[in-house]
């Protein structure tokens, strides 16, 4: 059986050469690999009021990148706080369909957090894994203000 693979990665700077990356393309070139999926956090939309919650790119046949969109509803105009709970239920589920559609069972994922972060705690319960990798390279207690979510 092949595994699938799903990394969690709070930068948005692909092509740098950076540790998950360079983890990334390493972990697809593995036979028993079917896919693995590198997936950044929300970010707010730039341009336009809003978008869809997913944007997928594909590197290669086994490995793709994801970028979930803070804003699927606009959030400019009332009621303010249930488009903000409707924009983060869209792209929860949005990513798990997707997860689930591309094969990604229990029995079959690896789940690696880099680094470890609160915002993934929720995830870790909604994202089906048989096995949970925490990579840690730096040291990421020392930020004082949380600027990715």
């Amino acid at each position: 059986m092949k595994i699938n693979i799903l990394l969690f990665w709070f930068g948005r700077d692909w092509g740098e050469g950076r540790t998950f990356q360079k983890v990334a393309e390493h972990l697809s070139q593995i036979q028993d690999v079917k896919y693995v999926v590198c997936v950044f956090p929300p970010s707010p939309t730039a341009e336009a009021e809003h978008e869809w919650p997913l944007t997928t790119k594909r590197i290669t046949r086994k490995l793709f990148l994801i970028s979930q969109n803070k804003r699927v509803v606009p959030t400019s105009s009332r009621p303010f706080r249930l488009r903000v709970w409707i924009n983060m239920f869209i792209r929860k589920h949005a990513l798990t369909s997707y997860l689930r559609i591309s094969g990604f069972r229990k029995e079959n994922t690896v789940l690696w957090l880099f680094p470890p972060h609160p915002y993934l705690d929720e995830l870790i319960h909604i994202i089906p894994h048989k096995l949970l990798v925490a990579h840690i390279v730096d040291n990421f207690t020392k930020l004082t203000e949380d600027k990715w979510l």
